[in-house]
């Protein structure tokens, strides 16, 4: 079965393990001069579908975010 594990970010970490052989990279999703910032959403909408298809990932896992410029989550006891 083939991962495709997501560290999401400005500059998103991938790793996959497709074709029997452990691949990663970085793609970065910065905001270009005169773009709104969800054009960052939709590059990596188009990013993530397109290497989808090209790995043939079954199971996509990733790193759940939190906001770092506040307090951190919390979780209820």
């Amino acid at each position: 079965m083939t991962v495709l594990a997501l560290d999401t970010g400005t500059h998103t970490g991938w790793a996959t393990n497709a074709a029997g052989a452990i691949e990663s990279g970085v793609q970065v999703f910065e905001v270009k001069r005169g773009e709104s910032p969800g054009m960052r959403f939709l590059h990596f909408r188009l990013w993530l579908q397109t290497l989808v298809q090209q790995t043939g990932a079954a199971v996509l896992v990733y790193e759940q975010a939190h906001h770092r410029g506040g307090a951190a989550p919390e979780r209820g006891v």
